[in-house]
This record gives structure tokens, sequence and C-alpha cells, in this order.
């Protein structure tokens, strides 16, 4: 490439060699073109050689989908033969049934628990109303009780015929002698030994 008839040094001058070689200037070009073509056909190659492998590559990932795939339909047809995938189904409709129950009871438990809630508020408020009325019932008790001390008291020293000397000092109702006695429980035998 380069060269023409009249040598290699007028390649360096075009001008000079048109002159002579009017069609240098077209082998020029055409070389030109083949050095364009050169590396077009070379990339063409190189692209060609990426593909293949590219596709090389695809055809193996494509051969081991196929082997995963034919793996995946003997294991279900294993499955289909043993009979697994109906015993599956089965498990798994008998679960779903299972907590549909579950869920039933559950919701029966929250009632009743509700209703045990209920009664044992019931039952507080009954037992809060009885404590109330013993507390009332033994307030006026002590008040009905009052009475008969005093009288007892007053009569403490009396026999089958006494009168009552209201002067006497035992014998006496006054505030001063019931508030001796009943402050001073340690003389009350004392008081009726006499």
């Amino acid at each position: 490439m380069g060269k023409t008839k009249i040598g290699y040094k007028y390649w360096n001058f075009p001008k000079v060699v048109e002159k002579h070689d009017p069609f240098a200037k077209l082998r020029r070009e055409m070389d030109l073109k083949d050095e364009i073509i050169y590396e077009l056909h070379k990339q063409m190659l190189e692209f060609k050689v990426e593909k293949n492998q590219r596709i090389a590559e695809l055809e193996r990932k494509i051969g081991d989908s196929d082997q995963y795939i034919a793996k995946l339909n003997r294991k279900v047809g294993d499955l289909h033969a043993n009979n697994e995938v109906e015993k599956l189904c089965i498990e798994v409709v008998s679960m779903v049934d299972k907590i549909h129950e579950l869920n039933v009871e559950k919701e029966y438990a929250n009632q009743l628990i509700a209703d045990l809630e209920r009664k044992v508020g019931d039952l507080e408020r009954e037992l809060d109303e009885i404590m109330i009325k013993r507390e009332k019932e033994s307030a006026d008790k002590e008040q009905d009780d009052e009475p008969e001390l005093e009288s007892g008291f007053n009569n403490f020293h009396m026999s089958e015929g006494d009168s009552v000397d209201n002067n006497h000092p035992v014998a006496s109702t006054s505030s001063a002698h019931r508030e001796v006695s009943f402050e001073n429980l340690d003389d009350w035998d004392d008081f009726g030994a006499h």
C-alpha cells in the first residue's frame, strides 16, 4: 500500500504524483476505504466472537433451567405418585377448619369471660350492700344495748323487795357514777362484791 509506479518517495507528494499518475488519488481513496473495511471487518469478527460467547452462555443457562424444570417435574410426578399433593391439600384444609374452630371457641370464651366479669361485679355490689347493712344493724344494736346496760347497773345491788334510793351512792343513776363504772372496768367486780 502507498507505492506507485513512479516510486515510494512520491507518496508524500500527492500533487506531484497525480501529475504523473492520474489514478494515484483513486488508489489512495481505495486504500483508505480498504482500511475502513478492514477495521469494520475486525470489529464485526470481535462482535461475532462476543455474540457467540454470549449465546453459548445463554444456552448454558437455558440448559440449566431446562434441567431444573425437569427436576421439578420429576418431583411433582413423585408427589403425585405418592399422593403427597393430595395429602398436603387435605392437611391445609384441615388446618383451616381447625383455625376456624379455634376462633369460634375463642369468641365463646370471651363471651363467658364477659359474663363472669358481670357476675363478679354484681356479687361485689351485693357484698357491699350486705356489709353496709350489717354495719348499720351493729350500730343500731349497740344503741339498743346501752339502756339495758344502764338499767342493769342501776339495779345491780337491789334484791327482791328492795326499793330504789336514788340518793344512795351505790344505786345512784347519775352520769358521774356511770362514767366511773364504765371507765374503770377493773373496779366492776369490786363494786359488785359489796
